[in-house]
C-alpha cells in the first residue's frame, strides 16, 4: 500500500476569492488543519521534484504536529532521495512508532534495511506488514528478500513466486527471483527472466539496472553499456545514468569512451550537466594529466563565464596537483567577484582549508573566523576552524566547531571525521567510536575511518565488532573488496581463532593484483597463531622472497624459529639478510633485538649502533640502545645516544619522549620537564607527554602558581577520560592547586580503575585527608604502603598515615 501524492489543480478565476478565504480560514484554524495544508504543499513539491521547498513544508508540519506519521514518512522519502540514509532510517522508525499500522513506512523501512544489510530490522518490518495486511505483496517480497540475504533460497523463491503469480511485473519480487537464480549459478535463466519482464515494461529502470548488474558480473560490458544507453534515452536529464556509463567504460579500460560520454553529456546538458564536470576532471587528470584537465575546465569556463562551480573545481585541481598559489589566486578571485555572500564565504572557507594544507594554522583559523563572523552556521568554515584548533591542540574547540558543522546535516562525513579525531585527542575513545560508526553509515567504503574504528574496538577487546566493521566495508565494495579490508579482517579473525574465515580472506587476497606477498605473510601468521611454526615457515619465506626490502616478513620468519624454540635459527635467517644487504638498517635493528633476547648485550649494542650509523636519527634503534644502556645503569650513555639522534631528527616526538624517560631514570626531572615541553610544541595532542609533564610539574614545580596553571591546562583534556593514569594526574594537579574535594573525585575514579597502583592510593589518601575524610584517607594510605613498591611520595604517605593514626588515637583517649 503506497500513499499517493496530492496533485495540485489549477482553479478557475471565479473561485479565487473562495480559495483565498479558505487559506485565511486555514491560517486561523487548528494546528492539525494548518499541518494538513503544509503537508499537501509538501507532497506537491515532492512530486514536482522541489525537495528544498518540500523540506521546509515538512518541517512546518512537524513543528505544528510533531507526531504526524504521514509527515515523518514523507520526510524519510525525502532523505532517502538525497541518500541521507541514517536520517531516512530515523524518520521511518519515528513514523511507525507514531502509527504502527502505517504500511508504507514499514515498507520503506524494510526495503532500505535490506539494501543496507540490516536484516534484523528488515525482518521486523516484513513481519509487521504481514500482521497488518497478510496479503500485501510488498511485505511478502520483503520477507523473500530477507530470506535470500540469509541464504534460505527455497523460502525466497517460494515467496517471490507467490508475488509474481499475482503481479508478474512486481520489480522487487523479480529482483529476488533473479537473486535466487544468480545464487544458484543459473545466470542464463536470470537474464531470460529479466528480458521477459523488460519486454512487458521496457521503461522499468530498476529492472534494467538489475540486468546491468548481471551483465557486469559476467563481464558482458557491451550489454551493460547498451542498457545504460536505453536508460539515458528514457531519461535524458538523469545524470546518474551518464555518469555510471562513463564509469563502466573506465573500469573496462576504455578511457576514451568514458571521456567522450561525459563530454557529450556536458555539451548536451548545458549548465544542468555541470555536476558531471568533477568526474570528467578526475578522469582527464588520471589519464591525460594536468594540462588536459586544466584546459577542459578553462574551456567550460569560457562557455559559462563566472560559473562558480567550475571555478571551485579549477581551484581544487590546482590544490590537488601541488599548485597552492594558483589555487589561492582562483579562490581569492571567486571571493572578490562573487555576486552572492554565500559563494564568497565558500571561497574564503576553502582558502582556510588551503592554508591548513600548507601548515599555516593561524591563517586558516583567521580566515574561518572571518566567515563565521558573518555566517556562524557556515559548515565549511566551522570545519576549518575546528581542524585548525585541533592542529593547535585545542580539542575542546575542535569538538565545538565540528558539532556546529554537523548541525545542518548530522551525517556529513568531514564533520564526523573531525569530531572523531577530536574525541580521540581527548582520550574519549567511546565518543570517537560513535562518530566513526556514524561516518561509516554514510561512507561505508571509507578505509581510514574503518581502520580507526576497528583499531579502537580491537584495543577494547571487542573483536567481533571490529570484524563487523570490515564486514561492512567488504559488503559495500561488491565483487572487488579492497585488499586492505581483506587483510585487516583476516588479522582480526586470526586473533579470534576463526581459522577458516581467516583462510578464506587470505585466499581472496592472494588473488588480488600485487597482494601475493601480503597473503603469504598472513598465511604464515595464521599458522603461527595455530601453534604451527613449521607450517608457517614456507609461507613466511615466500613473503620474504616477494618483498625482500620489507622487514615485517623477515621478522615473522624469525618469529617462527623462536616459536619452535630455535633462537639460533632466528638469528641465522636475520644474519643472512644482514650479510646479503649490509646497508639494511632495519635488519640490523632486528638483529639487535634478537641478540638482546639471547642475552648477548655487547653484540646487540654493536648492531643497534650500526643501524644508527646507517640511518642516523632513527628512533627505533636509538630507543632500543638507550634501554639497553639504562639496564646497565649507564644513564649518561643512554642520554648521549638519544641526544645524538635528536641532532639528526630534532622534532622526532618518539625520540623526545625516550629522552625524557632517560632523564627521569637518571633522576633529572627538571630537564625532563623541558623535553616534554618540546614534545608538546611539536605535537600538542600527545597525551602521554601532557600527562607526564603535568605530573612532573605537580611534584617538582608545585610552588609556582604559573606552572600549576600550565599543568591544569594540560590535564583539562582528561576530564572525560577512562585512563586511570590520566585521571590520577588530573586529580593530583587539582590537589596541588588546593581543590581537595574535586581532586578526591578524580582520584577515586583512578583508584576504581586501577586499585593495585600504590601511588594512586597515596594521592587519594592525601586528598581525602585534606578534605577531612580522615578514616577513608587512612585506609587509602594503608593500601598505598601495603606493598614494597617504591614511588615518589612514599615517605610522605607513611608520615601522613602515622599522623592520622596518632590523631585518631588522641581522639580516642579524649573520648
Amino acid at each position: 500500500m503506497r500513499t499517493e501524492p496530492v496533485r495540485s489543480r489549477r482553479r478557475p478565476l471565479r473561485h479565487a476569492a473562495a480559495a483565498l478565504l479558505a487559506l485565511v480560514l486555514a491560517a486561523c484554524g487548528s494546528p492539525e488543519e494548518r499541518a494538513a495544508e503544509h503537508l499537501a504543499r509538501a507532497l506537491a513539491h515532492l512530486e514536482a521534484g522541489n525537495d528544498a521547498k518540500a523540506l521546509v513544508e515538512l518541517k512546518n508540519v512537524l513543528e505544528l504536529t510533531p507526531k504526524n506519521a504521514q509527515a515523518l514518512l514523507q520526510l524519510g522519502r525525502l532523505h532517502e532521495r538525497a541518500r541521507r540514509w541514517p536520517e531516512a532510517f530515523a524518520a521511518y522508525e519515528a513514523a511507525v512508532a507514531e502509527d504502527p499500522r502505517l504500511v508504507a513506512a514499514w515498507t520503506r523501512l524494510g526495503e532500505l534495511a535490506v539494501l543496507s544489510g540490516d536484516l534484523e530490522r528488515a525482518a521486523r518490518a516484513g513481519a509487521a506488514i504481514g500482521e497488518i495486511e497478510p496479503e500485501n505483496l510488498d511485505g511478502r517480497t520483503l520477507q523473500a528478500a530477507v530470506s535470500l540475504r540469509r541464504g534460505d533460497l527455497a523460502t525466497a523463491e517460494r515467496l517471490a513466486g507467490e508475488v509474481l503469480a499475482r503481479a508478474p511485473g512486481h520489480g522487487n519480487a523479480l529482483a529476488v527471483r533473479v537473486g535466487v537464480l544468480n545464487a544458484q549459478k543459473r545466470l542464463p535463466e536470470a537474464k531470460a527472466l529479466l528480458a521477459e519482464a523488460l519486454d512487458r515494461v521496457p521503461g522499468d529502470a530498476s529492472l534494467r539496472l538489475l540486468r546491468i548488474a548481471l551483465a557486469e558480473r559476467e563481464g558482458a560490458w557491451e550489454e551493460a553499456a547498451a542498457d545504460y544507453e536505453q536508460l539515458i534515452a528514457l531519461a535524458p536529464a538523469n545524470l546518474v545514468y551518464r555518469s555510471a556509463l562513463a564509469e563502466l567504460y573506465r573500469r573496462r579500460g576504455d578511457d576514451g569512451k568514458a571521456v567522450a560520454t561525459l563530454e557529450a553529456a556536458l555539451d548536451a546538458g548545458g549548465a544542468a550537466a555541470l555536476p558531471l564536470m568533477g568526474g570528467l576532471v578526475d578522469l582527464l587528470l588520471r589519464t591525460q594529466g594536468f594540462p588536459a584537465a586544466e584546459a577542459e575546465l578553462q574551456r567550460r569556463l569560457a562557455q559559462h563565464p563566472g560559473e562558480p562551480r567550475l571555478a571551485f573545481l579549477l581551484a581544487d585541481l590546482y590544490a590537488r596537483t601541488q599548485r597552492p598559489e594558483a589555487a589561492a589566486r582562483t579562490l581569492a578571485g571567486i571571493a572578490a567577484t562573487a555576486g552572492e555572500a554565500g559563494i564568497a564565504h565558500e571561497a574564503r572557507a576553502a582558502l582556510a582549508q588551503l592554508a591548513l594544507s600548507r601548515g599555516d594554522v593561524a591563517q586558516a583559523r583567521s580566515l574561518a573566523e572571518a566567515v563565521l563572523a558573518e555566517d556562524p552556521e557556515h559548515r565549511a568554515a566551522n570545519l576549518a576552524r575546528g581542524a585548525a584548533a585541533l592542529a593547535q591542540g585545542d580539542a575542546d574547540e575542535a569538538i565545538r566547531s565540528s558539532r556546529a558543522a554537523l548541525r545542518q546535516n548530522p551525517g556529513w562525513p568531514p564533520g564526523l571525521r573531525l569530531l572523531a579525531m577530536a574525541h580521540l585527542r581527548q582520550g574519549e575513545d567511546a565518543l570517537a567510536a560513535e562518530s566513526l560508526a556514524r561516518l561509516l553509515d554514510k561512507a561505508p567504503g571509507d578505509l581510514e575511518a574503518a581502520g580507526l574504528l576497528a583499531g579502537l574496538l580491537v584495543e577494547r577487546g571487542e573483536l567481533d565488532r571490529a570484524a563487523g566493521v570490515w564486514d561492512r566495508v567488504v559488503a559495500a565494495s561488491g565483487a572487488a573488496p579492497p585488499p586492505a579490508a581483506l587483510a585487516a579482517r583476516a588479522e582480526i579473525r586470526i586473533r579470534q581463532q576463526r581459522w577458516e574465515e581467516a583462510a578464506a580472506d587470505i585466499d581472496r587476497l592472494k588473488h588480488s593484483a600485487g597482494q601475493q606477498g601480503a597473503a603469504a605473510l598472513l598465511a604464515g601468521r595464521l599458522h603461527l597463531a595455530r601453534g604451527e611454526p613449521a607450517a608457517a615457515r614456507p609461507f613466511l619465506a615466500e613473503a620474504v622472497r616477494l618483498a625482500p626490502g620489507r622487514i615485517e616478513p623477515l621478522a615473522a620468519l624469525a618469529g617462527s624459529f623462536l616459536a619452535a624454540g630455535d633462537p639460533a635459527g632466528a638469528l641465522g635467517v636475520v644474519r643472512e639478510r644482514v650479510a646479503a644487504a649490509p646497508t639494511d638498517a632495519a635488519a640490523q635493528n632486528l638483529l639487535g633485538g634478537l641478540l638482546v633476547r639471547a642475552g648477548r648485550s655487547g653484540e646487540a649494542e654493536a648492531a643497534f649502533r650500526h643501524a644508527l650509523e646507517l640511518r642516523p636519527g632513527w628512533a627505533a634503534p636509538a630507543r632500543a640502545l638507550a634501554r639497553l644502556l639504562l639496564a646497565r645503569g649507564d644513564a649518561a650513555g643512554a642520554d648521549a645516544v638519544l641526544a645524538a639522534a635528536l641532532e639528526q631528527a630534532p622534532k622526532d616526538v618518539d625520540l623526545l619522549l625516550a629522552r625524557a624517560g632517560a632523564l627521569l631514570a637518571a633522576g633529572r626531572p627538571l630537564p625532563a620537564i623541558a623535553v616534554y615541553e618540546r614534545v608538546l610544541a611539536e605535537d600538542p595532542g600527545r597525551e602521554v607527554a601532557a600527562n607526564n609533564l603535568a605530573a612532573l610539574i605537580a611534584d617538582h614545580q608545585q610552588d609556582d602558581p604559573a606552572r600549576l596553571q600550565r599543568a591544569a591546562e594540560l590535564v583539562a583534556r582528561f576530564r572525560g577520560s577512562d585512563n586511570p593514569y590520566f585521571l590520577d594526574t588530573l586529580g593530583w594537579v587539582q590537589y596541588r592547586r588546593g581543590d581537595s574535594v574535586l581532586a578526591a573525585t578524580y582520584l577515586a575514579r583512578a583508584v576504581s580503575r586501577a586499585p593495585a597502583v600504590a601511588q594512586f592510593q597515596y594521592h587519594l589518601g592525601m586528598a581525602l585527608a585534606r578534605s577531612g575524610r580522615k578514616a577513608e584517607a587512612a585506609a587509602a594510605l594503608a593500601r598505598a604502603l601495603a606493598g614494597e613498591e617504591p614511588y615518589p611520595g612514599r615517605a610522605e604517605a607513611a608520615a601522613a598515615l602515622a599522623r592520622l593514626r596518632a590523631e585518631s588515637a588522641t581522639a580516642a583517649v579524649a573520648r
